[in-house]
């Protein structure tokens, strides 16, 4: 994929793409399958790593809010409020840099420069209050709080960004057994109709003559299913050889990555030696994927 079409990429999934480039990258992406894939893992990193940011950000100024609160003989001033109301925007800022795909917000009573000479408001102005319990005496030495510096590692929610990497072979639809009734063709069908709870009560008992394309048939309804545990069973059953090897080795780590996530990462062994080899069929989506999960 060319460096331009990586920034229109970026582009579109910061939604800073507009009018007639929109459209046309819009029906690009309808057509061509491997641009949708990567815009669609783009777009699950980008969920991942707003909400994420967000959340960690709240927690980490709730936590210092306590830690100030619940702290034995440590006397109140005023002024802290001051300090936790910066950390708050502060966190803001940090968030909506992330964000910033986002429209700004607006609150709705702004007025038009033409118009704030008509407009009266009726209501009472309203002071800020005085604070005046706990002021600081003129011989009172303050503490120095420092703002902490945000640096919490980001929990990655790897099933969401494996779904986002994950798409069913075109091939798998198109091969047929040579028993139109048997269970196979049957299976295809009822994988077709998205039905594959059916796909699996068809294939508890693979047939014979169609063994492996059966074996990689039930292993995508599992897959899909969110049964990652057997699917990666079936795929790794897929890599002893055969055509489905290399299907076997790329949805293999999909499911083991989703199954084992950051409790175990001996699939990082598997990703890397896909990485390594260029001509592997599924290298391009082994880079995306690295990249996702760093």
């Amino acid at each position: 994929m060319s460096k331009e079409q990586d920034i229109l990429v970026e582009a579109f999934v910061l939604g800073k793409l507009a009018g007639e480039e929109l459209v046309q990258f819009e029906a690009k992406i309808s057509q061509d399958a491997e641009l949708r894939e990567l815009v669609t893992l783009k777009l699950a990193e980008r969920d991942v790593m707003e909400t994420m940011a967000g959340n960690l950000l709240r927690q980490q100024i709730n936590e210092e809010y306590q830690q100030l609160e619940t702290q034995p003989g440590r006397k109140r001033y005023p002024y802290l409020s001051y300090v936790l109301v910066g950390l708050l925007v502060l966190a803001s800022l940090i968030y909506y840099k992330v964000n910033s795909d986002k429209e700004p917000l607006t609150t709705g009573y702004a007025l038009d420069k033409d118009d704030k000479s008509e407009q009266v408001s009726d209501k009472p102005a309203v002071q800020s209050p005085v604070i005046v319990e706990n002021q600081a005496t003129e011989d009172e030495i303050l503490p120095n709080v420092e703002i902490p510096k945000v640096e919490l590692p980001i929990k990655i929610d790897f099933k969401k960004v494996i779904k986002a990497a994950y798409a069913i072979p075109i091939a798998l639809l198109q091969s047929r057994g040579g028993d139109e009734g048997g269970a196979y063709n049957n299976a295809v069908k009822a994988f077709e109709q998205k039905n594959f709870k059916e796909v699996l009560n068809l294939l508890n008992s693979l047939p014979a003559d169609e063994e492996q394309e059966a074996l990689s048939l039930r292993a995508h309804a599992f897959f899909i299913l969110g049964n990652y545990k057997e699917a990666l069973a079936d795929f790794k059953s897929l890599q002893v050889g055969g055509i489905y090897k290399k299907e076997g080795e790329w949805y293999g780590l999909l499911a083991a990555i989703a199954f084992n996530g950051e409790k175990d990462k001996s699939w990082q062994k598997d990703l890397d030696l896909i990485l390594k080899n260029v001509n592997h069929p599924f290298h391009k989506e082994a880079l995306q994927l690295s990249k996702a999960i760093k």
